[in-house]
C-alpha cells in the first residue's frame, strides 16, 4: 500500500490549480536569490511588482500616485489583530481599496481601486507557488525605528550603562546615611523598608531623564533611552504595588505578571499576546462555557488585587475600631470579623462574575459545601459559631478573669475562633467552643 506524502498532496494541488488557469511557480525561483526574483527579502509575502502591474491593468482610469496609495494600504497593517487584518484585506478583495483622487477642478473625490476583476476573471493574474519561504527577521526588529544607526544605539546603551553604575555607587553611599537618619525617627522605619530598595532605580531614572533632556535639546533620536526609561518606571511602579501585598509568594507572582505585561505593552506586543492566549489553541470549551488561558491569568490577577484590597480595608478598619471608645472590645472584634468576611466574599463574587459564571450556579455549590461542612468541618464551624455567640452576647470580654478546664487566667484577646488567656504559667489559647457562652 502506497503512503500519501505531503509532496504528493502539494503536486496534486498544483496540477489542479494549473487546470483552473493558474500559473505555477517554484517558490525559490521567485525568491530574493532565485532565477526570477519577485521579492526583495524573505520577509516580503506580497509580490509588489506583480500586484502593481495588476492594479494598472484593472484600474486604467486612475493616476499612478493613487494606485501607489492603494498598494500602500494593502501592504501596511492598521491593527495588531490578525483577525481584524484578515477582515480588512478580505473587504479590499471584495469591495476594492477606497482612495482619494484629485479631480481636474482641484477638488478631492473618492474612488475605489479594484484588486480583482470579478466580471472577467481572465483579466486577473492567478499564480500558485510552492515552497514559499518566509523569514520575518524585520518583524522581530520592527521596534527599531527606521533610519536609526547602529553606532548611535550603541552609544545610548553605553551611556545608560555608565549611568546605571553611577546610580549604584550613589545608592550604596546613601544607604548608611538613610539608616542612621531613620534610627532617630522610628516613624519613618516602614517608609525606609519600602523606599530603600528603590534608591538605585530612582537615581538611575533621574540620570536617564537628564540624558533624555540633553538628547532632545540636541535633536537626536532617543528611542533606546525612552524604552529603558519606560521599563524602569514600570519596574518601580510594580515594585511599589507588590510591596503592598504581604504574602511573599503572591507578591512575587503579581510582580512577575504585572512587569511582564508592562514590558509587552512597551514593545507593542501586549495586544498580539492577548490575542494568542485568547485563541482557540489556548481555550477550553465545555458546551456553552469557554475559558482561555488569558481569562485564567486575568481572573487570577483580579482576584489577587481584590483580596489584597479587602485585606487592606480590613486592617484599616481594625485600626480605626481599636481607637473607638463607643464600641466595646467584643463589638470591635465582631465588626471587624463581619466586615472582613463580607469584603472577601464580595471580592470572590466580583471575580466569579467577571469570568462569566452564572452566580445562580453557586446555589448548587453552596449546597455541596454545606453537605461537606455537616460531615467534615463540624469542629471548625462549631468553633466559629461559638465565637460569634460570645461576641454577640458579650458574656466574656478582654480583661475578664475566667476558669476553663481547671485553668485560671485573664482574657487577653478575644477572637471569633479562639481566646487568648494569660495564666500564671504564661499565655495560652483555647478554642471558643470550650468556653461557657450559654
Amino acid at each position: 500500500m502506497s503512503v500519501l506524502t505531503e509532496s504528493d498532496v502539494e503536486e496534486a494541488a498544483l496540477e489542479w490549480l494549473a487546470g483552473l488557469g493558474y500559473a505555477v511557480a517554484h517558490g525559490p525561483d521567485i525568491g530574493p536569490e532565485g532565477e526570477a526574483p519577485e521579492r526583495g527579502s524573505y520577509d516580503e509575502v506580497l509580490l509588489a511588482g506583480r500586484l502593481r502591474k495588476a492594479l494598472k491593468r484593472l484600474n486604467p482610469h486612475l493616476p499612478a500616485e493613487t494606485l501607489e496609495e492603494a498598494l500602500r494600504k494593502v501592504r501596511q497593517a492598521e491593527t495588531p489583530s490578525l483577525i481584524e487584518e484578515n477582515r480588512r484585506l478580505h473587504r479590499f478583495l471584495l469591495e476594492g481599496v477606497p482612495v482619494e483622487v484629485a479631480r481636474e477642478d482641484g477638488s478631492i473625490g473618492g474612488d475605489t481601486v479594484r484588486l480583482i476583476d470579478f466580471a472577467d476573471t481572465s483579466a486577473n493574474d492567478w499564480l500558485a507557488a510552492n515552497q514559499f519561504t518566509v523569514i520575518a527577521l524585520d518583524a522581530v526588529l520592527s521596534v527599531v525605528p527606521a533610519g536609526v544607526m547602529l553606532w548611535a544605539s550603541l552609544l545610548q546603551l553605553a551611556l545608560a550603562t555608565a549611568l546605571c553604575l553611577g546610580a549604584g555607587l550613589i545608592s550604596r553611599r546613601m544607604h548608611p546615611a538613610i539608616a542612621a537618619w531613620c534610627e532617630t525617627r522610628p516613624r519613618w522605619e516602614n517608609a525606609r523598608r519600602i523606599l530603600e530598595p528603590l534608591i538605585w532605580p530612582l537615581t538611575w531614572l533621574a540620570f536617564l531623564s537628564l540624558l533624555l533632556g540633553l538628547y532632545a535639546a540636541a535633536q537626536q533620536d532617543t528611542w533606546l533611552l525612552e524604552i529603558l526609561a519606560s521599563l524602569l518606571v514600570a519596574w518601580v511602579v510594580v515594585r511599589l504595588v507588590s510591596r503592598a501585598i504581604r504574602n511573599p509568594m503572591l507578591s512575587r507572582v503579581t510582580a512577575v505578571i504585572a512587569y511582564g505585561m508592562a514590558v509587552l505593552s512597551i514593545w507593542d506586543l501586549l495586544g498580539p499576546t492577548i490575542e494568542i492566549l485568547n485563541g482557540p489553541q489556548f481555550t477550553l470549551t465545555l458546551g456553552q462555557f469557554s475559558l482561555s488561558v488569558y481569562q485564567v491569568l486575568a481572573t487570577a490577577m483580579l482576584l489577587a488585587a481584590l483580596l489584597s484590597l479587602a485585606a487592606f480595608a480590613s486592617r484599616l478598619t481594625e485600626r480605626r475600631l481599636r481607637d473607638a471608645d463607643w464600641v466595646t472590645p467584643a463589638g470591635r472584634v465582631l465588626l471587624n470579623k463581619t466586615l472582613r468576611i463580607a469584603l472577601f466574599v464580595f471580592a470572590f463574587l466580583i471575580t466569579i462574575g467577571s469570568v462569566g459564571i452564572d452566580l445562580t450556579a453557586l446555589a448548587v455549590v453552596g449546597g455541596a459545601v454545606g453537605f461537606g461542612i455537616g460531615f467534615g468541618l463540624q469542629k471548625v464551624f462549631s468553633n466559629l459559631i461559638s465565637g460569634l455567640i460570645l461576641l454577640l452576647d458579650k458574656s466574656i470580654k478582654p480583661g475578664d478573669v475566667i476558669t476553663v478546664e481547671n485553668t485560671y487566667g485573664w482574657v487577653n484577646r478575644l477572637g471569633a475562633r479562639y481566646v487568648s488567656i494569660i495564666t500564671r504559667d504564661g499565655c495560652i489559647t483555647t478554642p471558643t467552643w470550650s468556653l461557657p457562652y450559654a
